[in-house]
């Protein structure tokens, strides 16, 4: 199967260190909550075979990992074209420059876009934090009412399943435990 829409929420690595609120409250890592990939294995993931000739790439980033994303949207054969959405989490948590509130969808392109079906979504999400790296479903709500029913998704390093995508994590329902780099490597050349 090849897919005209891709969305991935890589398990990006960070150097976080513990960090305490105000409050008192101790921020974990994100490895409290997920294994993560290196920076070089989510490169070599080979996410280009599973796009149509004609494929939009959305990619989940924060601001820490905005150079590793554009790199990842390069080696996985795509061009970037702009920030999709900006999901404010309307809520703050500590950083080290400023409070972080935000992440991004950064969208990227091989070839044309597939048909389109409206050109009024809009670019800021709004919605509360849910649990840790959670996304908002109103993101792919409205990559579903932008694009023609009939194109293709997947979701990659997905965490629930959603009709009219395939959806593929090893904490997802439907492929609880897989390991997506072997995934991947199966159903290229499928």
């Amino acid at each position: 199967m090849k897919y005209d829409i891709i969305l991935a929420d890589p398990p990006w690595p960070y150097d976080s260190r513990r960090m305490v609120c105000e409050s008192g409250t101790a921020i974990g890592g994100v490895e409290d909550h997920y294994s993560t990939m290196t920076a070089e294995d989510l490169y070599s993931l080979p996410v280009a075979e599973l796009g149509a000739k004609n494929c939009l790439l959305y990619l989940w980033a924060t601001g820490p990992k905005l150079a590793e994303a554009m790199e990842c949207i390069r080696r996985w054969g795509f061009k970037f074209t702009t920030v999709a959405y900006v999901w404010d989490k309307q809520h703050s948590l500590p950083g080290y420059y400023s409070c972080s509130q935000v992440e991004f969808v950064l969208v990227a392109k091989r070839g044309r876009c597939p048909t389109r079906a409206t050109t009024t979504e809009k670019q800021l999400v709004s919605s509360r934090r849910r649990a840790h790296s959670q996304k908002p479903e109103e993101v792919q709500d409205s990559i579903d009412r932008q694009w023609d029913s009939t194109s293709q998704k997947i979701e990659l390093f997905a965490r629930r399943d959603r009709e009219g995508w395939t959806t593929v994590g090893n904490q997802c329902p439907s492929t609880l435990g897989v390991d997506i780099r072997r995934w991947l490597r199966d159903n290229e050349t499928k």
